[in-house]
């Protein structure tokens, strides 16, 4: 993904959460990943059609907590040069 000012990237996280309850078997589970993925995807393509950068991270999980802390470093990793360019413009911190 090409670099794009921080005032015009957006990136979502959405983490499922698996309820034993209500979901049995690995059908269910493949299920609710590909809604998150078509809600993610409406998402991404809406602020595209803006003219925005967009990028979506998900995730399936008991915990929220566990499934947030497993896919922060892949979201870091990809967001890195962003955050540090955004820092480093001042731009985080005018008002």
């Amino acid at each position: 993904m090409e670099s794009a000012p921080p005032s015009r990237a957006c990136s979502f996280v959405q983490i499922g959460v698996l309820d034993a309850g209500n979901f049995k078997g690995a059908a269910e589970v493949e299920n609710l990943k590909r809604h998150i993925d078509a809600g993610n995807q409406r998402y991404v393509d809406y602020m595209r059609s803006r003219g925005f950068q967009a990028q979506a991270f998900s995730a399936v999980g008991h915990d929220v907590v566990e499934k947030a802390v497993d896919i922060a470093p892949d979201i870091l990793a990809r967001l890195a040069a962003c955050l540090i360019d955004y820092a480093e413009s001042g731009a985080c911190c005018r008002r």
